[in-house]
């Protein structure tokens, strides 16, 4: 039975999504957005809503049935972790309204699962992405749509629907430690 899986890597500036139907990526997105240090406190819920009203329509649109989204990184040294928090929180309440079901995948497991190695860095990871999964009608332009492409992939396989040609059991392993719905 073919499950449509969301593939969801957040973020403030650039927030990656990859959609998988029928065993296929069908198509990446990037979803844009800028703000400054000094926003206010109005400014910076305005640019949290409006990412997570885009990711809605997503799936409002598509209707998947599973959202992989990559967790919180709680040792990433980048500014604003309050509102990525918020972000986070947002969309998984915003899928879980939609009945979607959700699992998270660390980031050192998205990158196992894209190159072997839990540590890569995100250009290795996007380079493996594109060689891996990206065809003539599927660039996969950013690390965001990269990432994105990875945990979508990582949640069609765990409904037994193969995305990629061939994995190692290295890259396979990530499977291991996800918390499936």
């Amino acid at each position: 039975m073919a499950v449509n899986v969301l593939g969801i890597d957040l973020s403030l500036t650039c927030t990656g999504l990859a959609f998988v139907q029928d065993g296929r990526v069908e198509w990446t997105q990037t979803i844009k957005s800028t703000g400054k240090k000094g926003d206010t406190l109005r400014q910076r819920e305005t640019r949290i809503y409006d990412i997570v009203n885009q990711i809605r329509g997503v799936t409002e649109r598509w209707e998947p049935a599973l959202a992989v989204i990559e967790s919180p990184s709680f040792g990433s040294v980048h500014g604003s972790a309050h509102d990525r928090s918020g972000l986070w929180w947002g969309t998984v309440r915003a899928l879980f309204r939609r009945h979607i079901a959700v699992a998270q995948v660390s980031p050192m497991q998205r990158a196992k699962y894209g190159t072997g190695k839990g540590n890569s860095a995100k250009g290795a990871v996007h380079m493996e992405v594109k060689e891996t999964y990206g065809r003539d009608d599927l660039p996969i332009f950013t690390n965001d749509e990269a990432d994105a492409v990875l945990l979508a992939a990582m949640g069609a396989r765990h409904f037994g629907e193969i995305v990629e040609e061939y994995l190692t059991d290295m890259h396979l392993a990530a499977m291991d430690k996800v918390v499936w719905p």
